[in-house]
């Protein structure tokens, strides 16, 4: 929050995140009664009251506490007035209180905090450092730890130090708290302010042992604070160039290049005039202090754009053009004639106005490197002077608002029609094929409709699991776990179980065929293999359905020693070439509309190409129309981010016939498993809900497996695997669950599950984990 006062205590600017947290207009108004209330001669707004100032304030319209700095500035017509900058602090405030509350909160917290916690002994002799130091600084904890704290303070900041541990040591009674900044550097060297909170630890005799608080970088707040006072100054030059009425465009522009000069720290600069038909600039303004120095430059002096060297880029490339190193060897420049200023660091930019190019501006000789803040402010600045240009970008901010609104607007209808459409097809023939089995004819005849049942069943369970994938791609809650495996083999087995649904599907028309070159026989990745497995999948089905006769092909190669490129090619309806981008799309498909051929949700070429760019690969396609599409994935050999996860047994085999305690509230669910277990000659035990499961576990009965589900009444899955795991440890508890999110999964595995199960059940996964956990039916 940004408030500026003049020396009377009046607001002369509140920044916009000022104005809504307060809920109202507060320029022109008493600072006291702003913020408080009520109104009061502020002390620290008086005229001779030049000094910094910081602390620590409560702001009563919404409680919360906000850390305070106040700094004197100087504006236009040489009047002073004062920049407060309130940064809300409560969560700090909070944290400090936990620390002393808990020293179980301490250490998570010391552990997971971004910001820096510490401890010294009473001669500044580092005892502690939280993990985040590392981040901060480049150091780990114990390579400080020992070290006094002024071996990491910049050289000017140690007597500050020293000057306040000793106002801290002389307080009694309370712990006294302080709060200032303080520069320390970095490994490598770099100078980092951070604000501290400090506070002395007394021992028993009443005796000040050490100091412990809070650090946190403010790196990012600097930048902040001086990036508001540039936009200040910038606002100041935009109000004095504004306010001259009376003066003519050629004064204005004068005025607008001195502005542009101060605001970008630099010595010198020009703004020339541009004619796009004729090629041609026209030196208009050239900064004060140059025009003394340089004999070569005179207003109105004419330039082709073919004779200019690296100033000319501008124009030639219409962007702004930045060279820190003018002295370098650079095959565009041209030289400068005799009697020009020294050139140093140049930038220009060229100025638009209804798409042409009207204007060049340039500085030079900055003391350091010109930088895209410097771009940005000087583009700003000029904008103003072509008021056309703002007024033009608005309008094209406009249309392209209205133009997104309306594609926004037609493909949420177009995404609820396809749900609607691909939801009920499979429940129309759920439920119709389910009231017909009541009337089945036959064994034979129900049996047929249960295979429809239960295919209808998973087309239904791949779009819900494609809306899930969704939700938790886009909320960051999906990862990427690398296994090795064999990525010859995967090929193998996804064209076995492709080959026998798919061809069945086109009835022979079309065949799926397999392409594995020796040399990547036994290629081995470390990816996330359900995940690729996943995109290949609907990649060979996607050629399944777009095929009316010919072939698939899922082949494999070899790009690099570190790349493999997976291929899939059919010989299909083709995608025409400006439909080959969009089909990656959220909810795009090539043919929208409502008569197309082909159904689905827009879902699986999106699905596929962000898991594709999820474990570093990327996805292609090229296609002919009428002659089919071969898309394309490459991926890294290895991924090289966070490890796989791996379900490990607790024990190697169970010598008795296992009994598995169910639980689940879901009556339907319930039954299911116990069937499924019972026919692997299991005994099998079913809780309602986790409080029913804790007693049951706890009466005496000896159970070799937990199948908990995650959201129960009473008491949820997660409560109750804590309190199984206090006394039976050794109990693997399996969670299930209609989906896992990364962040459920972590849950869960604090509560003490060792395994996850995904429903609906399958009966195969099921098997997997009872031979991991060493259960063999009887």
């Amino acid at each position: 929050l940004v408030m500026i006062c003049n020396a009377e205590g009046r607001v002369e600017y509140a920044n916009r995140a000022l104005k809504e947290s307060l809920g109202e207009e507060i320029t022109g108004r008493n600072c006291y009664a702003a913020l408080y209330g009520f109104n009061k001669p502020c002390a620290w707004c008086r005229k001779d009251k030049k000094e910094l100032r910081n602390g620590e304030i409560r702001l009563p319209h919404n409680g919360r506490h906000y850390q305070w700095s106040s700094t004197p500035i100087e504006l236009a017509g040489g009047h002073t007035s004062r920049l407060n900058v309130f940064r809300d602090v409560t969560d700090l405030i909070k944290a400090r209180e936990e620390i002393r509350a808990s020293e179980e909160k301490y250490r998570i917290l010391t552990e997971t905090s971004n910001n820096l916690i510490w401890q010294a002994d009473r001669d500044l002799n580092i005892t502690y450092l939280s993990p985040s130091v590392e981040k901060i600084f480049g150091y780990k904890p114990e390579e400080l730890t020992g070290k006094n704290v002024t071996d990491i303070l910049a050289g000017e900041e140690i007597k500050k130090l020293r000057t306040i541990s000793e106002e801290i040591t002389s307080s009694s009674g309370e712990p006294a708290v302080m709060n200032f900044e303080v520069t320390l550097a970095n490994r490598p060297g770099k100078r980092i302010p951070m604000e501290v909170y400090a506070r002395a630890l007394f021992g028993d005799d009443g005796q000040i042992v050490g100091f412990q608080g809070t650090g946190c970088d403010i790196t990012d707040r600097k930048k902040a604070e001086k990036a508001e006072q540039i936009n200040l100054d910038r606002l100041q030059s935009l109000l004095k160039i504004t306010e001259m009425k009376s003066a003519s465009a050629f004064d204005i522009l004068d005025a607008t290049l001195e502005e542009a000069v101060r605001l970008t720290e630099s010595k010198m600069g020009y703004i020339c005039l541009y004619d796009e038909q004729k090629k041609e600039f026209t030196l208009n303004s050239w900064s004060k202090d140059v025009m003394q120095q340089c004999t070569v430059m005179k207003k109105k002096t004419r330039y082709h754009l073919e004779k200019t060297g690296l100033w000319g880029e501008a124009v030639r490339q219409r962007r702004p053009v930045i060279t820190n190193d003018y002295k370098a060897a650079n095959p565009l420049k041209k030289g400068t004639p005799e009697g020009h200023v020294p050139m140093v660091r140049h930038m220009n930019l060229p100025v638009f106005w209804d798409d042409r190019i009207v204007a060049v501006v340039g500085v030079a000789n900055k003391e350091t490197d010109y930088d895209e803040a410097d771009v940005v402010l000087l583009q700003l600045l000029m904008d103003t002077v072509w008021k056309m240009k703002e007024r033009k970008v608005q309008e094209e901010e406009l249309k392209q608002t209205k133009k997104w609104s309306e594609e926004s607007k037609r493909l949420k209808t177009r995404f609820l029609a396809n749900m609607s459409h691909e939801l009920r097809t499979p429940l129309n023939a759920i439920m119709g094929f389910s009231a017909l089995m009541k009337e089945a004819r036959s064994q034979d005849e129900m049996l047929e409709f249960a295979g429809i049942i239960y295919q209808s069943g998973e087309k239904l369970l791949e779009l819900i699991d494609n809306l899930f994938f969704l939700s938790a791609y886009e909320s960051g809650n999906l990862e990427v776990n690398p296994v090795d495996f064999n990525a010859a083999d995967l090929l193998r087995e996804i064209a076995r179980e492709q080959k026998l649904v798919r061809e069945k599907e086109k009835e022979g028309r079309v065949s799926l065929f397999l392409d594995i070159p020796a040399e990547v026989e036994d290629a081995v990745m470390c990816q996330d293999l359900p995940k690729l497995r996943l995109v290949l999948v609907q990649l060979v089905k996607n050629g399944f359905i777009f095929t009316c006769e010919g072939y698939v092909k899922l082949s494999l190669e070899r790009k690099d020693p570190e790349t493999l490129l997976f291929r899939v090619e059919d010989t299909g309806i083709g995608i025409r070439p400006e439909k080959q981008e969009i089909i990656f799309e959220k909810f795009r498909q090539t043919d929208e509309s409502n008569t197309r051929m082909f159904d689905g949700t827009g879902m699986g070429l999106y699905i596929a190409r962000s898991l594709v760019e999820m474990m570093g690969g990327k996805i292609n396609v090229e296609s002919v129309p009428g002659e089919g599409s071969v898309f394309t994935v490459q991926l890294p050999v290895r991924y090289d981010q966070a490890g796989e996860e791996k379900v490990v047994a607790k024990s190697t085999s169970v010598q008795e016939k296992p009994t598995i305690l169910v639980v689940d509230d879901e009556a339907d669910n319930a039954a299911l498993l116990e069937i499924l277990l019972r026919r692997e000659g299991v005994d099998v035990e079913v809780a309602a809900n986790g409080k029913e499961a804790v007693e049951k576990v706890r009466n005496g009965r000896r159970f070799h497996m937990v199948l908990m589900d995650l959201k129960m009444p009473v008491m949820d899955g997660l409560e109750a695997t804590r309190r199984i795991k206090e006394t039976h440890p050794d109990i693997p508890v399996i969670a299930q669950s209609a989906f896992v999110a990364s962040e459920e999964k972590k849950e869960a595995r604090e509560a003490g599950c060792d395994a996850f199960l995904i429903k609906p059940i399958n009966p195969e996964a099921l098997k997997k984990l009872m031979n991991v956990f060493g259960m063999r039916g009887n």
